[in-house]
């Protein structure tokens, strides 16, 4: 993650100014290394020099603050990626629903998946995976049976 901050740097010291692919690239490298709030700073940088995050970025960024336990900041950041009408991807709400177990936010796990329903976004095991992860963590293996079940229902194998 030094090195693509570094790079970063680099950049804007010959001229260059960084794109959204750049930027993103950087907050990438820094959620491997759960430097959260130097990847919430790109972020911001990123939207300060007139850049547009993209899908990736807001992924990267929601993936990084699940990782660093800020649960709720990956939370508040999925919403504002949904009220600027960014699409949301099945990885969006796998980040989400991550956040959630790391939030012990059950019930707003439960509502991330019948929202993937409504806008209908194709559920995966690691979905499932996670939502039932998080009800175990949550004490509830009783809706962790239920969606089991869904999952059956909805043919992800």
């Amino acid at each position: 993650w030094k090195q693509a901050l570094s790079i970063l740097s680099e950049m804007k010291t010959a001229g260059i100014n960084p794109n959204v692919v750049a930027y993103s690239a950087c907050i990438s490298a820094l959620s491997k290394g759960q430097q959260w709030e130097k990847a919430l700073g790109i972020f911001r940088e990123l939207e300060e020099v007139g850049e547009k995050p993209t899908v990736v970025t807001y992924n990267s960024l929601m993936s990084c603050l699940e990782k660093s336990m800020q649960w709720e900041r990956a939370l508040n950041l999925f919403d504002e990626m949904k009220f600027c009408e960014m699409p949301v991807t099945v990885v969006s709400f796998g980040a989400a629903l991550m956040a959630c177990e790391k939030g012990l936010q059950w019930q707003q796990c439960l509502d991330y998946l019948d929202e993937m329903s409504e806008r209908s976004i194709k559920k995966n095991v690691i979905i499932f995976g996670s939502a039932m992860s998080c009800m175990e963590k949550c004490c509830r293996p009783d809706i962790s049976l239920k969606l089991m079940e869904r999952m059956r229902e909805e043919g992800v194998e």
